[in-house]
């Protein structure tokens, strides 16, 4: 029967005549070393990447024929530290970059066989990591474009722990201002020296300005969350980050827009302590725009006498668009134009308050006469607008709210009766004679306000005397006073007395530069050459006061009394600069200290939380101590040497990562100088020793046998391990000076591929599960090299008839039983056929990622050409059997397997039997999605099966 040309067929044909141009490379395999398979949260990890040639050495030479050897790198977890995006789309495209990676997925081009990816894994990551290594060759094709043949694949598995959730101590280390912010050219915005607190500018409402935080724990990392807390208010705005290897670093945004002085404190989750000082506050002053947004009026009265009286104070402030005080960085003076709208009634007059260059505001005396006065009882509703040259209106910026001021006939006349005399906070006293212009003896209840510091109070004067008390709780030092009367019917008065005092201290606190209270401080090593630790309480941070919160410090040993600290189990309370050699003064603003220092070795050491026990002579005291606890830790010391990589053996010519890290007995980095690296320490000389091993560090400098790990203190190094062209074994010893801590690595330089299954040494799989996780074929009790068919697939839709070339790998060949040492073969020449030379079939393809996870059929066709005249027909593969097929039908193709899910890498047998005829068969295997799409290979498996019926018995 002669074939009918179909669709499908055309398009086998069809596809044939394009293809790649082979490049020839010899790297065949591929070996994926990690420096540490557990990582905790915030730390790194080192992978080293290495192609490898038959002989299982890392291939220097694997490029030299035009291939380039591609490492694609996968994290779920991670974040890769550099390199590629993009693969490369023609044959001298530069990319992938070499280096390290920067994100999930990344491509890397390896150097002479050799190259290096670290993965960050962020502090806030626990669990375990996958990370999935695909070696492929890029290889020119025909078109002037790419393809990309897999070498070898492989995952490694990374235990992500916990992080560090102990930072000992925070500090905020550095400001710096938005480079967008106007204030930044100035060069005052910035402050990175944080040995006396941090004192940043920025202007609000841009973001962009950076908070810089560190832990003493280098190590530490988790959640830090920065909170900006203005000045006299008890709430803040708060920002979190993540703190990785001891640091972190806020980003603000738009959101600070109030001006003034804010603190800046940073917590960490899980920890109790915050990066507050004791003496030193961090703090951000945030500064108006320079933008002159809108102008408010304020007074200073809202009732005047119609008279010659006091008048009211308008005062015309320019305010930014977030209602800040602003003066104009334009540089332009503004005058402020005052009308009132009720001048016909007021008889008040337009008058002009001029705002100078540098200046937010002014003022202006109304109701005084011959400067707008009143001309009879009424009220002025005022308005004022900005003008600029030649008095023109600034569109720009707002004319005020209108502001009411009333002028009345009859007026207070007020005498203080404590002029120059002081009052003490909560005691009652004569305070004012309260008369009247009309003499009322009915005047009703006064309201007085302290206009120094907002208190008010609303009393009745004495009948006989007109005087009225005060009382008053908060403390001023010298105070104006503005007195009304509660019906509103009299002028109010402003006048001048005396302030008031602070009473008695009845509770002392210590307050840390925030003003906050605190019941605990650190400790901190007494000096570089010794390890005894000691708290310091400095006088200014303990704070009296009275019974009405006023502060009764800073002060004198009169005012305030002394202080004297104890300690059970301090070796020493001493009072460093304080005015006494045996005490302390509460608050006294200087460098005064008391240093309780504790032992943290001999007889006397201590370690652990104690109470050192403040006790004041202040008479008036409630309680006359205050206890304050410290926690003193043991000294840290070199505990273990750690170096870390996931195996010794490493492959000739390969490049390594070893991680070393140096630990105090709490797991934390102890940073020293006291390690040394020794080569084959205590080994004998022998032919397979290799005496000088090729050990650097990152930046490429040799280590040398003998020498210091650190030449400055510090807690992690990575090396790179070289391993040389010869075969052998080195050791490297890292250990103190005198050998009581140390760690050895012993590396044997041999063949990858030294019995180990893998995708490149195919011979050690003897199981066909692991031959198939290799990316082998396995028949015969041997695992061998699956071939690798010419076409990379082509798309055929059966709708338009359209085929496209695709993109996916095919891979197929037959096995025989009378050869079973060519194993599997794409194009075979079978001797003969029949039972005594079954064959095994396999094929493997990659799935077009649209369809992976979804329900798919095998398909498995063959074109079979029998003798001289060419009589061929179409076979097909069903569930089990042979059966014809006529060439035509799409529908009529059956499916060899039915596959549930479509792996993204599909492999099978598809036949296991007898060839049951001579003739040439070419086979072509595809999947067929539910929605009628074909995949196939263009490129066949070919058998060319010898016209024999007879068959020797199987080897």
């Amino acid at each position: 029967m002669n074939l009918k040309k179909t669709a499908l067929a055309s398009a086998i044909a069809l596809t044939l005549a394009t293809g790649s141009v082979m490049a020839v490379t010899t790297t065949v395999g591929g070996e994926f070393i990690l420096d540490k398979s557990t990582v905790t949260a915030g730390g790194v990890v080192n992978l080293a990447l290495l192609g490898l040639d038959k002989s299982g050495a890392v291939d220097r030479f694997g490029e030299q024929q035009g291939s380039v050897i591609i490492a694609v790198v996968n994290t779920i977890k991670g974040e890769i530290i550099g390199g590629s995006t993009y693969p490369g789309a023609t044959p001298d495209d530069a990319r992938p970059l070499s280096g390290q990676f920067s994100s999930q997925v990344r491509y890397f081009r390896l150097n002479q066989g050799n190259g290096q990816v670290s993965i960050n894994y962020p502090a806030n990551v626990t669990g375990t990591d996958t990370i999935t290594i695909t070696l492929q060759e890029r290889v020119p094709t025909t078109g002037g474009g790419v393809e990309f043949h897999t070498i070898a694949t492989a995952d490694r598995v990374v235990t992500v722990n916990p992080p560090s959730s102990d930072p000992k101590a925070l500090g905020i280390t550095g400001f710096k201002a938005s480079d967008l912010d106007p204030e930044k050219p100035l060069g005052t915005t910035d402050d990175v020296n944080d040995v006396d607190g941090i004192t940043g500018k920025m202007t609000a409402g841009v973001a962009g300005a950076q908070i810089f935080i560190e832990a003493e724990n280098a190590s530490a990392a988790g959640e830090v969350t920065v909170t900006l807390r203005k000045k006299g208010s008890t709430t803040g705005t708060a920002y979190t980050a993540q703190m990785q290897k001891g640091e972190a670093i806020v980003t603000i945004d738009d959101k600070v827009t109030s001006a003034g002085s804010y603190y800046i404190e940073a917590t960490f989750k899980g920890f109790t302590g915050n990066s507050v000082d004791l003496l030193y506050a961090d703090t951000v002053e945030v500064l108006s725009t320079g933008v002159p947004h809108s102008v408010t009026l304020t007074a200073n009265k809202q009732r005047i006498n119609v008279g010659a009286g006091q008048g009211a104070t308008i005062k015309a402030t320019l305010k930014d668009a977030f209602g800040n005080t602003t003066t104009s960085r334009a540089g332009t003076a503004i005058t402020v134009e005052v009308k009132d709208a009720n001048t016909v009634t007021t008889s008040v007059g337009t008058f002009d308050i001029p705002i100078v260059v540098g200046a937010s505001s002014n003022s202006y005396m109304l109701g005084v006469a011959g400067n707008s006065a009143f001309a009879k009882a009424s009220t002025a509703a005022l308005t004022g607008t900005p003008l600029g040259a030649n008095r023109t209106v600034i569109s720009g910026i707002a004319s005020s709210q209108s502001l009411a001021i009333s002028a009345v006939d009859k007026s207070l006349i007020v005498t203080p009766l404590f002029v120059g005399m002081p009052q003490m906070a909560g005691t009652e006293f004569n305070a004012f004679t309260v008369n009247t212009s009309d003499s009322n003896i009915n005047l009703g209840s006064v309201n007085i306000l302290n206009v120094t510091s907002g208190e008010s109070l609303t009393v009745n004067r004495d009948p006989n005397t007109n005087i009225a008390q005060g009382f008053f709780k908060t403390a001023t030092d010298g105070a104006m006073y503005l007195l009304s009367d509660s019906t509103g019917v009299y002028a109010q008065e402003l006048v001048t007395a005396a302030g008031i005092t602070r009473a008695a201290a009845t509770s002392v606190q210590l307050r840390n530069a925030h003003n906050q209270v605190v019941t605990s401080v650190n400790t901190e090593v007494v000096s570089s050459t010794s390890t005894d630790r000691v708290a310091k309480i400095p006088e200014y941070s303990l704070k009296m006061f009275d019974t009405f919160g006023n502060s009764v410090t800073p002060g004198s040993p009169g005012g305030t009394g002394t202080f004297t600290a104890s300690s059970s189990n301090a070796v020493s309370v001493q009072y460093v600069n304080t005015t006494t050699a045996s005490s302390g003064i509460p608050s006294l603003p200087s460098s005064g200290m008391v240093e309780v220092t504790y032992a943290t070795a001999g007889a006397k050491a201590f370690n652990g939380t104690d109470n050192i026990a403040l006790a004041f002579d202040k008479p008036g005291l409630g309680t006359n101590t205050l206890t304050v606890t410290t926690n003193v830790s043991a000294p840290s010391t070199l505990a273990t040497i750690n170096a870390y990589i996931t195996q010794e053996k490493i492959p000739t010519n390969s490049e390594v990562a070893l991680t070393v890290e140096i630990v105090d007995q709490y797991g934390n980095p102890f940073p020293t100088t006291d390690v040394i690296v020794l080569f084959n320490d205590g080994l004998a000389v022998s032919d397979s020793l290799i005496q000088t091993p090729d050990v650097r560090d990152l930046s490429g400098n040799v280590i040398a046998t003998g020498q210091k790990l650190f030449t400055t203190a510090g807690s992690r190094k990575v090396l790179v391990v070289g391993a040389g062209p010869v075969e052998g074994t080195f050791k490297l010893t890292f250990k103190n000076p005198d050998g009581t801590i140390k760690t050895e690595r012993t590396f044997t330089v041999a063949s990858a591929f030294e019995g180990q299954c893998s995708s490149s040494n195919l011979s050690a799989c003897t199981t066909e599960a692991t031959c198939v996780e290799s990316l082998g074929f396995y028949a015969g009790d041997k695992c061998s090299v699956r071939p690798e068919l010419t076409s990379t697939g082509s798309v055929f839709d059966p709708i338009t008839g359209e085929v496209v070339e695709g993109t996916l790998n095919f891979f197929g060949g037959i096995y025989q039983a009378q050869k079973p040492e060519d194993g599997f073969n794409k194009t075979a020449v079978i001797p003969c056929f029949g039972p005594n030379n079954p064959v095994s079939i396999q094929v493997a393809f990659q799935v077009d990622s649209a369809d992976v996870g979804k329900a798919g059929e095998v398909l498995f066709i063959g074109l079979l050409t029998i003798g001289e005249f060419n009589f061929s027909g179409w076979y097909m593969m069903d569930a089990s059997n042979i059966v014809t097929w006529d060439g035509m039908s799409l529908a009529g193709l059956t499916a060899a397997k039915n596959v549930g899910e479509l792996p993204a890498l599909y492999s099978s047998t598809l036949y296991q039997d007898q060839f049951y005829s001579s003739g040439l068969l070419n086979l072509y295997v595809g999947y067929r999605n539910t929605a009628g799409k074909v995949v196939f290979s263009s490129s066949a498996i070919q058998a060319n099966i010898v016209n024999s019926d007879t068959c020797p018995t199987t080897p």
